[in-house]
């Protein structure tokens, strides 16, 4: 009979994993228990002069992104694949993730010991027991524990940014003139407290690293909540700053950290079939739709905004939705990794036969 690994605090996943790692637990002698983890949550404060509890169309954005991430690693976990038309709308509605909003400030709490029990217990067959209980923890330490700012900073590309950023930061003060010379120091303080946030938690991310290395997965899912928190950091621009579990960032740290998202991506165009998942309305001119794309299952979210042009595209995807059928999609988008953000429509028709 397997024993089980009772996770009641974040320390506990901590330790657990690092066992793991240097096989001082037989993964396939023991079980993990999420059931008393109320450390396991999602806490995400928002402070500046318009948050007083409400929710930005921004920061829902946000929070759809992270949501979705975290079905992309569940999907990962129980299908091999990470796209969320492979969950069940069952399961979507079991990992779904439900934030509260208190009283009196934007201040947004998600509970997860259930989500985290429901991934668990539904992990791919082909994983082994150590892949599998190591991939859980990390579920749970990036999605719903401390790590998650120093994981987004903790990776080579971005290292090697701040890195190059600090250096050129402190050359450039002697060099520029004195109103120059503010915004040059003011930046390279905030480079300081980044290098620093990320070296308060070397420890976190080195086991982290070690998981990476040790399981494609785990890794891949590093990348996913790098990708969630992203989202939420260019979607809180209105923000004074920023708590994500318990890391506090004031705006100006933000603009930089997010300062080289943009050179890192690329402009695409797609044409391609799709099917037409949903569809929401703003108002009369403003449409977002989730096309799913025949030719490789993906999903991607896309906004109809010109009102010269919407209402013939949109007649074009709502006869689609309706009829169950494919339709012609021109997309605006940007590629950031294999996600594609900020996608536009630019035409829609029903192919011909």
């Amino acid at each position: 009979m397997a024993t089980a690994i009772r996770i009641e605090t974040e320390d506990d996943a901590w330790r657990v994993l690092d066992d793991l790692l240097g096989n001082r637990i037989n993964a396939d002698e023991v079980t993990l228990d999420f059931g008393g983890a109320e450390w396991a949550k999602f806490h995400l404060n928002f402070k500046g002069e318009i948050f007083q509890q409400t929710v930005t169309a921004s920061m829902m954005r946000g929070m759809v992104e992270y949501q979705t991430a975290f079905y992309r690693t569940a999907a990962l976990l129980i299908r091999d694949d990470p796209r969320t038309n492979r969950l069940t709308d069952q399961e979507k509605d079991d990992f779904e993730l439900v934030f509260k909003v208190k009283e009196g400030s934007s201040d947004l709490n998600a509970e997860a010991a259930e989500q985290l029990k429901g991934v668990l217990g539904k992990c791919v067959d082909k994983m082994s027991g150590k892949q599998v209980l190591t991939a859980v923890i990390v579920v749970a330490l990036l999605f719903f524990g401390s790590p998650q700012i120093a994981n987004y900073l903790n990776n080579d590309v971005e290292k090697t940014r701040i890195e190059t950023a600090f250096k050129e930061e402190s050359a450039r003060i002697d060099a520029s003139l004195k109103e120059k010379q503010i915004d040059s120091t003011e930046r390279l303080g905030a480079l300081q407290t980044i290098k620093e946030l990320v070296a308060e938690n070397k420890r976190k991310t080195d086991l982290l690293e070690k998981a990476y290395k040790d399981s494609e997965t785990a890794r891949r899912i590093g990348d996913l909540n790098r990708e969630a928190v992203d989202e939420i950091l260019r979607n809180s621009g209105k923000a004074d700053e920023v708590t994500i579990q318990g890391t506090t960032l004031q705006q100006n740290l933000i603009r930089e950290i997010t300062r080289s998202q943009r050179s890192r991506s690329k402009d695409v165009i797609i044409k391609d079939q799709f099917l037409v998942v949903g569809v929401e309305s703003e108002d009369d001119t403003n449409f977002t739709v989730r096309l799913e794309r025949v030719t490789t299952g993906e999903v991607i979210v896309a906004t109809l905004e010109d009102p010269l042009l919407s209402a013939k595209h949109h007649k074009a995807i709502q006869q689609a939705e309706w009829r169950r059928r494919a339709v012609t999609v021109h997309i605006a988008a940007r590629l950031v990794g294999d996600t594609y953000r900020d996608a536009k429509i630019l035409r829609a028709y029903t192919p011909r036969k």
